[in-house]
């Protein structure tokens, strides 16, 4: 089929689902009809059609069907098809989608969530050998900055075990999570290892995953502080050699919910936005082990 018939297609199902006339079955076909054009011809697809799939998944006529969870889930997976197969408009879906995630509820955001969930996102987990060496550094704070080439901006202050100061011109922190007295060291190994795979590999997600730098001491992700330079409460029960790691975060990294200090608490819209953001992130790494 030439492209002019293709286009007339397109045409036909776009202007199915902006009729005004209600008719669910010729609208689900027209959706189902577009789905298979972005598979099968998608340089004919264009950003209107993004707009008109985007304006169907915020049809509130659609939720009093029977099926209306159906449809969304078809006009969704529609949408990631552009992703997928039509690189010219891709960003414009994704950034539909997102917006989608960000502004919907019920069975249309569910079947966002569902449809970002299922792109193809391949990750392979690091090497973590289960053989731990001890030979690990001893070192203080202060040399840990001279040779990370760190130079922060406030004394060191306790967030939970870690120890977390600002660092200078930028906006990012230092942290130091230090181990607890019930945890084996290598546990803690494993997530530096996670963050540099991480970060080495390049992975694409459809939503914002910052993913802390990690700090080598010597050739080794794990070290040993000589001293903690504050006092820690006694509710604190850390690893008596105290076996630690070291990254770089944003500043937000510490941004808590239910934060003690009201001044400091999110407000609703970066709540749900977190909410989401986070647990789709745990929905898809843990997916894929």
């Amino acid at each position: 089929m030439n492209d002019i018939a293709l286009k007339r297609q397109k045409n036909q199902s776009e202007n199915e689902l902006i009729d005004e006339s209600y008719d669910f079955s010729a609208k689900y076909l027209a959706v189902w009809h577009l789905h298979h054009l972005i598979e099968t011809s998608p340089h004919v697809i264009d950003f209107g059609t993004i707009s008109i799939l985007k304006n169907c998944l915020k049809d509130s006529i659609i939720t009093r069907q029977t099926q209306a969870y159906f449809m969304y889930k078809q006009i969704a997976g529609a949408l990631c098809s552009v992703i997928i197969h039509a690189e010219h408009i891709a960003d414009q879906a994704l950034s539909a989608l997102l917006s989608l995630l960000a502004t919907t509820s019920g069975y249309p955001h569910r079947a966002v969530a569902e449809a970002l969930g299922d792109l193809p996102l391949s990750i392979n987990g690091p090497r973590i050998s289960k053989h731990y060496s001890k030979k690990v550094p001893n070192i203080s704070l202060h040399e840990i900055l001279n040779q990370s080439s760190i130079s922060i901006s406030t004394p060191p202050t306790l967030i939970g075990r870690s120890l977390v100061a600002v660092i200078d011109q930028e906006k990012k922190l230092l942290v130091i999570k230090l181990a607890r007295i019930d945890e084996p060291p290598h546990m803690l190994y494993n997530e530096p290892l996670w963050m540099h795979h991480l970060r080495s590999q390049h992975y694409s997600f459809p939503v914002r995953f910052n993913i802390p730098k990690p700090i080598k001491i010597h050739g080794s992700y794990t070290f040993r502080l000589r001293e903690i330079p504050l006092k820690i409460p006694l509710r604190i029960d850390l690893h008596p050699e105290y076996y630690a790691i070291g990254f770089i975060a944003d500043k937000d990294y510490f941004a808590y919910p239910n934060d003690t200090i009201k001044e400091q608490r999110l407000s609703f819209e970066e709540l749900r936005e977190m909410l989401t953001r986070n647990a789709w992130l745990l929905g898809k790494l843990s997916a894929e082990g």
